[in-house]
């Protein structure tokens, strides 16, 4: 949980600075083990943006943003529009944060369960449906609340905020050991 907070802490420095980072998911997330700390990082900075300046076209889609980890409110003006400004004011990126928590958290690649393909999750997202809980989500209702309920809240507008986050997670955390803690496969 800790490294979620430090990607909490990066998207909140990126906010403030009013560029949304557009890519949020594990496979972008780099962890330093120096000093006995694991410090987590954001890497691949190509999908960064100005918040002023989120123009999604239909190559946006394609090259930026797998679809699994796509807000629903930027699906929908793609898919009903063709293309638009979005000023979103990084809330597509906490939505992302919520399926990037699903993926550490359940130990998966993808946010989605099995068998969940694009077309299954774009109609889910046109129809503000969230991802539903995978089975190899840990027993840790108050994690999966912060992802349902604050993460991928339906309203942008009311979505938690990278700043909001970090308080949170830190409350959370003490709610149940680090994710460290949680049984790997073998």
């Amino acid at each position: 949980m800790r490294q979620m907070r430090d990607v909490a802490s990066a998207l909140a420095f990126l906010h403030q600075k009013g560029i949304a980072y557009g890519d949020l998911r594990s496979r972008n997330i780099l962890v330093d083990g120096q000093h006995g700390n694991l410090k987590a990082l954001l890497s691949d900075f190509g999908c960064a943006e100005d918040f002023g300046d989120l123009l999604i076209s239909n190559r946006d889609i394609q090259m930026r943003d797998s679809l699994g980890w796509l807000s629903p409110e930027i699906w929908r003006n793609y898919r009903l529009y063709g293309q638009g400004r979005v000023f979103d004011g990084g809330a597509r990126d906490m939505w992302a944060f919520g399926c990037t928590m699903v993926e550490v958290l359940a130990r998966e690649r993808f946010p989605w369960p099995i068998g969940y393909d694009d077309n299954t999750i774009g109609d889910a997202l046109i129809s503000y449906e969230r991802p539903p809980r995978l089975p190899s989500f840990p027993p840790w209702d108050e994690a999966w609340r912060f992802i349902h309920d604050r993460c991928w809240c339906i309203d942008p507008s009311q979505r938690i905020t990278a700043h909001e986050a970090i308080t949170e997670l830190e409350a959370l955390s003490k709610s149940k050991p680090y994710v460290d803690d949680v049984p790997k496969d073998d």
